[in-house]
């Protein structure tokens, strides 16, 4: 077996290390359920829109593609993505044979979309993941709410029920 890493291997394992260092403390770098319904939503809705985006047959700039993915996603979700993590969503574009990335003369970068690429953005498949993974971490929140109001609704029954016994055994 061959076990020398290419550059952009090398590359590719240090943006995973530095997104899971990325992770939120207290986690342990433990993959819970909430946080794997969030990276894939968030996966799924930036590769919508960088389909989207370069689907017009257009090369884009890093700059020009940026714009787009500022414009179209929900704020809180490109502030809050870590650059790591959009750069591994690149990666991954480029790895499956979604997009080309070039890098220009003076150390830019443009993108465009591949056949593949613009197969998929025809097909709506990332669209309709992006749209499952939305309604699943959608999901994932209200089953944390379900399950809180759940644990409150048997700690009020079990006061209740004392107060109740209480009331009894003081009043006959």
């Amino acid at each position: 077996m061959n076990f020398n890493l290419t550059q952009e291997q090398k590359e590719a394992a240090e943006l995973a290390r530095a997104f899971r260092d990325q992770l939120p403390n207290g986690i342990d770098n433990k993959v819970t359920n909430e946080i794997y319904s969030k990276l894939y939503f968030v996966r799924y809705q930036y590769m919508a829109v960088i389909l989207d985006a370069l689907s017009y047959g257009q090369t884009l700039s890093l700059k020009r593609l940026n714009e787009a993915i500022y414009n179209n996603l929900p704020k809180e979700i490109v502030k809050k993505t870590p650059e790591a993590m959009s750069r591994l969503i690149f990666i991954k574009m480029q790895a499956v044979g979604y997009i080309t990335i070039n890098e220009t003369e003076k150390n830019y970068f443009e993108f465009s979309i591949t056949d593949i690429g613009l197969e998929v953005a025809r097909n709506m498949n990332i669209h309709n993941m992006a749209a499952t993974t939305f309604f699943s971490y959608q999901t994932q929140k209200s089953n944390k709410l379900a399950l809180v109001l759940a644990v409150s609704s048997v700690v009020i029954a079990i006061i209740s029920a004392i107060l109740a016994y209480k009331a009894l055994v003081t009043n006959p």
